[in-house]
Formats: C-alpha cells, structure tokens, sequence
C-alpha cells in the first residue's frame, strides 16, 4: 500500500488509476450511506487513507455524482487518519445507541 501510494505521489499513471479505483468504489459505497442513512458527515479511516489526496478527491467525486445534490452538499467526507481506537470507537458508538438508547441530534 505504501508503495502505491509512493508511486502515486511521484506522478506514476498507472498507480494514480488504481488509487482513483479503489476512491471511486468506496465513494458509490458512500453514496449509498449517504442516501440511505441520511449521514451528514463521512470520516475515512485506517491505513489505506496513506493514498492521500487523489484518493479521497475520488471517493468525494464518486459519492457525490451518485447521491442527490442536496444531500450530497451537505455532506462532508474527510480523512480521520489511520487512527488506533477504531474498533473501540465502533463499540462505544454501538453501546450509546442500542444499550443506552442515545441519539445523535443535528
């Protein structure tokens, strides 16, 4: 991964369309959360976030090309980093909603 994301920084083609595939694959997953779950705002974690820039501009490209423009607008997708409570984090938000009942209010 780092490798490719080392070739992408230096300009190489073809490592820039593999990392602008795999944005675009997770941005039509995002595009869906989006849609489906009314999410607001989008944080991209873990290790793959190394592919930078061109990764993440595809994932906000493709997500916003297949959501509805207003909820597309109003959506923010940015990089949280590779991050190492991830799964902590997940827990303690699946504890607050289903055991403890909380919402999250806008």
């Amino acid at each position: 991964l780092t490798e490719l994301a080392a070739a992408a920084e230096d300009g190489d083609e073809t490592a820039l369309a593999v990392t602008r595939a795999a944005g675009r694959a997770l941005g039509a997953a995002v595009a869906n959360l989006i849609g489906i779950a009314d999410v607001r705002e989008i944080v991209v974690h873990g290790t793959v976030t190394a592919l930078g820039d061109p990764w993440l501009a595809a994932i906000r490209d493709e997500a916003t090309r297949r959501s509805l423009g207003p909820l597309a607008r109003e959506t923010r997708i940015t990089d949280g980093g590779v991050g190492e409570d991830l799964t902590l984090l997940g827990a303690c938000a699946l504890l607050l909603t289903r055991e403890l009942g909380l919402t999250v209010h806008r």
